[in-house]
Order: structure tokens, then C-alpha cells, then sequence
């Protein structure tokens, strides 16, 4: 269990806020498909895989995007949906976050009251993914390697990727050491050194 200490908690603030943010960018308003090109009766929308409380953060993330891009898709979304998310978003989760949603949410023992769908996402962000995502971005940040495919943008984008997971006051001045280092290392330093 990682340490609570004030920087974890500006760090799940910061996470919770991006969550709230996506999901109301989503969700928020209605999909105009009468003024838009859209033809939904053409789309055929799939319906979200269940969430099976792997702690992989690019899955959770995946299975949020498809879950909020399906509402919206299919018009549930805007004000007059904000009670329905809870409910469909129960119905694509698997197994054991079927029970802590039961326990925390909807059971008979739940210590909340009341829940909006954006607290029910940073619930589950915080039970299933916030300890191992801290600890695999530190742990894939320093696995990151140079390929000529991505050349070095596709290098920094994936140090920027996971620094944006950790929790470390000092992140961005240890991406910057180690792009810089790395960046020396190819010859590149007289491009920031005049």
C-alpha cells in the first residue's frame, strides 16, 4: 500500500478531477446527430466488454472510453440520463467489481447515500487501478527504450506517458534528466547547447 502523503493526495485529486472532466465532456451534453452527418440507424454501435477489475490502467481507461462513447452514441447523455449512467454502466461489469459496486453502491450496507456517476468512476479508479498504476508507470518509465520506429518523439511521448502516472514531486525533472542524458547519447545536445 503506497504511502498517503499530502503529494498522493494533490496526485488522486488531479486523477479524479481528469476523470470528472472526461466523463462530463462526454456525457454531459447530448450528441446532435440531427445537424451532424451521423446517421445512427447506419452505425453499428458494439456494446462495451464488461470491466473485469484487471488493475491495467490502459484497460480500465479503454473500457471507460468505449462505456462513455456508447452512451453518448446511443443518447444517454445530457441532463435527463444523469440517474441512468449508474445503472448501465452495472451492467458491463464482471464478477468481483460486480461485488465491491454492490457493496459500495447499490447493497444494503453502503456507507454513501447518494452517488454521481463520475464518483462511482474514481470508485472504481481507486480500488482497482491507483496503487498498481503508480507502481507499473515508475517501473515502465525506466524500461522505456529507444527504437528507431518512433524515433525520438515516440521515445519522449512514452517517458511523458508514464511520468503523467506518477506520483513523484520531482517527475518532470527526471524526465527531462533522462531525455536530455538519452538525447546526448545520440548526438542531439547541440541542438538545446548555443
Amino acid at each position: 500500500m503506497t504511502e498517503i502523503g499530502p503529494h498522493h493526495l494533490v496526485y488522486l485529486k488531479g486523477i479524479h478531477h481528469s476523470y470528472h472532466q472526461l466523463v462530463d465532456e462526454q456525457v454531459k451534453i447530448l450528441l446532435h446527430t440531427v445537424s451532424s452527418s451521423i446517421k445512427l440507424s447506419s452505425i453499428q454501435v458494439p456494446l462495451p466488454k464488461a470491466y473485469s477489475g484487471d488493475k491495467d490502467i490502459k484497460q480500465f481507461d479503454g473500457w471507460l472510453h468505449l462505456m462513455l462513447r456508447w452512451m453518448k452514441i446511443n443518447h444517454y447523455a445530457g441532463p435527463k440520463c444523469k440517474r441512468d449512467h449508474i445503472t448501465l454502466m452495472a451492467m458491463y461489469l464482471d464478477e468481483k467489481v460486480k461485488t465491491w459496486f454492490n457493496d459500495n453502491i447499490e447493497g444494503t450496507n453502503h456507507q454513501r447515500r447518494v452517488w454521481i456517476f463520475k464518483d462511482v468512476i474514481t470508485g472504481l479508479y481507486d480500488r482497482f487501478i491507483h496503487e498498481s498504476s503508480i507502481q507499473d508507470a515508475t517501473q515502465k518509465f525506466y524500461s522505456v527504450k529507444y527504437t528507431t520506429d518512433g524515433g525520438v518523439y515516440g521515445f519522449y511521448h512514452e517517458l511523458e506517458c508514464y511520468v503523467s502516472r506518477m506520483i513523484h514531486v520531482m517527475t518532470i525533472i527526471i524526465l527531462s534528466y533522462d531525455f536530455i542524458a538519452f538525447l546526448n547519447t545520440l548526438g542531439h545536445m547541440q541542438y538545446f547547447v548555443q
